[in-house]
């Protein structure tokens, strides 16, 4: 998963200053300068190249640059973050880490006992939720594939205590609807990294889902509960297949 706590803010967390390498002796309260003939550079003749500044072992550790491992890791970190800290309303792939919304956790708004799917916006009837189960379920038995469905308004969400709670992992899809973000689409998907879902749906088939049944116009003629029924429809029949999907199929049947 994208895609689970959560950095505060995002970008690099350090600047390099540039400037002269220090030097002692120049400025009352340093290190006196040692004027003995042993301390003293050679001299420099006409041509020679300027020697390189010899820097404290601090400041050379810090003008340094990142390792690309270094550069990988702060990036996954603060891109979970960011998905997570809209109750996984990141869409897939995730967005830019700049404008991200701040972390939320309101275990409070957990249901008990456990349940797949968490309607906060009371967006889908009571047999419509029923058949989702249902299907989700089923799909689960067969492939192992956890499908789990958030609906909210952020900032009203569990935010990141929905991972402990659903034990999201690299098997686990999860769909949140939720018109936050401005782009006018509901459905924000995070796909597991499992193997058997990234061969069955790659990354277009997510964005092409996304934009089918999450889109105003989509939304405005089937409504909310259409548009997150009749796109789980086709994610569960995609995977339940042996050859998946490479974009979703114009009519899903389950």
């Amino acid at each position: 998963m994208a895609a689970f706590v959560l950095p505060a803010a995002a970008g690099w967390t350090r600047c390099y200053r540039g400037g002269a390498s220090p030097r002692w002796g120049m400025t009352a309260g340093r290190r006196p300068t040692d004027t003995s003939p042993a301390s003293q550079p050679p001299p420099v003749r006409v041509g020679d190249a300027a020697p390189a500044p010899v820097l404290p072992p601090t400041a050379a550790a810090a003008a340094s640059p990142p390792t690309r491992r270094a550069l990988l890791r702060s990036v996954v970190a603060t891109t979970a973050g960011a998905a997570l800290a809209a109750g996984l309303a990141a869409p897939y792939p995730p967005p830019a880490l700049a404008g991200r919304p701040e972390g939320v956790n309101n275990p409070q708004l957990l249901p008990h006992p456990t349940t797949t799917i968490i309607d906060l916006e009371k967006w889908l009837p009571e047999g419509e939720e029923a058949r989702l189960r249902r299907m989700i379920a089923s799909l689960e038995a067969k492939t192992g594939i956890k499908v789990r469905i958030l609906t909210q308004r952020y900032p009203s969400t569990p935010g990141s205590a929905i991972v402990d709670y659903w034990g999201v992992d690299d098997n686990t899809i999860v769909l949140v609807a939720d018109y936050f973000g401005g782009s006018g689409n509901l459905l924000k998907w995070n796909v597991g990294a499992a193997e058997v879902i990234q061969r069955k749906t790659p990354p277009r088939y997510w964005s092409l889902l996304a934009s089918r049944y999450g889109n105003k116009f989509y939304v405005e003629k089937n409504g909310e509960d259409g548009a997150i029924y009749n796109s789980v429809a086709c994610v569960a029949s995609c995977l339940a297949s042996e050859a998946g999907c490479k974009v979703p199929p114009p009519d899903p049947k389950i």
